[in-house]
């Protein structure tokens, strides 16, 4: 059964997993949302400025009023930057108890497992509090990284989508993993 929280705040080793506010805008405009090479494959344009930055900042806190809305900002312990965001959308869990995760992570922290860590929370999260039964993404097949954390976080690969979505670089075929909440548990985590 699935029982909302809404976007409550998640610890990790390194990381908090918190509400977004208009003070994170800055920093992930510069390292997030307006640089393109982190906006090449998602489904929304590299923001031209801050103003496009705040004000889905503002949409999000407004949503945050909402219990079925899951969107955190990733920050790092040891100093309190804002490097990336994650988010389970609720496309479809009201009728299958399914989620669907999306994700961005400032280029300077690629490969540092820091994405690994803050999704692996949120599926934790999605499963153990919020009694999902089935999470999924599914990335660009020309962005074989993000599908790397997908299978780190234990996610199985479920096939490919011919031209998903629609992105600044064009149409995309789009790689599709999943995990059950019997996965997860299966795992001992």
């Amino acid at each position: 059964m699935v029982q909302h929280q809404g976007t409550k705040t998640l610890d990790t080793e390194r990381l908090q997993l918190r509400q977004i506010t208009r003070g994170d805008g800055p920093v992930l405009f510069e390292t997030c949302f307006g640089n393109p090479n982190v906006t090449k494959f998602l489904r929304y344009e590299t923001h031209p400025d801050l103003d496009e930055t705040d004000r889905i900042i503002d949409i999000w806190t407004e949503s945050y009023k909402k219990t079925d809305f899951y969107l955190w900002v990733i920050v790092l312990k040891e100093n309190g930057e804002p490097i990336g965001t994650v988010g389970c959308d609720k496309e479809g869990w009201d009728a299958d108890a399914a989620g669907a995760l999306g994700y961005q992570l400032a280029e300077k922290h690629w490969g540092k497992g820091y994405m690994t860590e803050a999704v692996s929370a949120v599926i934790k999260f999605m499963f153990e509090q919020v009694g999902l039964n089935r999470i999924e993404a599914y990335h660009s097949t020309r962005n074989p990284a993000s599908g790397a954390v997908m299978r780190r976080c234990g996610m199985q690969y479920e096939g490919m989508c011919r031209e998903k979505y629609y992105c600044s670089q064009g149409y995309q075929d789009c790689n599709m993993y999943a995990i059950l909440k019997s996965d997860y548990m299966g795992r001992g985590i």
